[in-house]
């Protein structure tokens, strides 16, 4: 078995990376395209369809390369298939958030402003929450902390 130390919870095990970290805040389970921010600042999507809730705050995690497909398994909960995502933008938005309602326009503290594309409704109140804004299968989607849904989006400026 060789193993080689590639950089800080990244290895090389037999040839296959394997990325060692945990999820940065709290994870709630797979949800179908579920987004994961992890605490080396990498961002992962989940790329099967699957649904189960199970909470956890920061848990560990393993993501293994076989065979060009990424696997992530989560303490206590498995392992579900992963892409990377390469394309995100992180910032917050301007004052309350209210939820989108249709066509809403979200104002972002680094100056862009996205618009909601495809109608969803989702209410939930935050002032100047987190949010991700990230390139998923040709679409911009955006996550807000501390809602389990994301929102296709459009930038306006």
């Amino acid at each position: 078995m060789s193993c080689v130390k590639e950089a800080h919870g990244t290895v090389v095990v037999n040839g296959a990376l394997v990325i060692e970290s945990n999820i940065d805040g709290p994870f709630f389970g797979w949800s179908g395209s579920t987004v994961f921010k992890l605490a080396n600042g990498q961002v992962w999507e989940q790329d099967a369809p699957a649904r189960t809730y199970h909470f956890a705050y920061r848990p560990n995690l393993r993501i293994t390369e076989i065979d060009h497909t990424y696997l992530m398994e989560v303490d206590g909960v498995g392992s579900i298939k992963v892409r990377r995502v390469d394309d995100f933008i992180e910032s917050h938005i301007e004052g309350a958030f209210n939820g989108w309602d249709g066509k809403t326009f979200f104002q972002l503290a680094n100056g862009q402003i996205w618009q909601q594309s495809v109608y969803a409704y989702h209410y939930q109140h935050a002032y100047r929450p987190e949010v991700l804004i990230y390139l998923s299968k040709g679409e911009w989607k955006l996550k807000v902390d501390g809602v389990h849904e994301t929102v296709r989006v459009t930038r306006i400026k």
